[in-house]
């Protein structure tokens, strides 16, 4: 899994290609992730997927559900829950960032 990669040099990905086909299981899978297109169409083996943007309510919900782990947290501690939703909102509906 290689998160938020920006290298477009595509000797880079080559050479790091031929390391993974050398050693590598067969059968394996990379994951990359990346902001720029010109990194999607380096890797060349798939079209990309682009990730839309999720609702500010969902985007509380997948936050809160991995933050806060007993549902008692929220009501015991409330100045959690509007520290959590600034949070949210900087992450602006991406999914990763949350």
């Amino acid at each position: 899994f290689f998160d938020d990669v920006w290298s477009e040099d595509y000797l880079l990905w080559e050479n790091l290609m031929t390391h993974f086909n050398s050693y590598g299981v067969h059968g394996s899978k990379i994951i990359v992730t990346t902001r720029l297109g010109g990194v999607a169409s380096i890797t060349g083996t798939l079209s990309p997927h682009y990730l839309q943007e999720i609702s500010e309510d969902d985007s509380w919900s997948l936050f809160a559900k991995h933050a806060f782990t007993e549902d008692s947290v929220i009501p015991a501690h409330p100045h959690l829950e509007v520290i959590g939703r600034q949070i949210v909102k900087k992450c602006q509906g991406l999914p990763l960032a949350l």
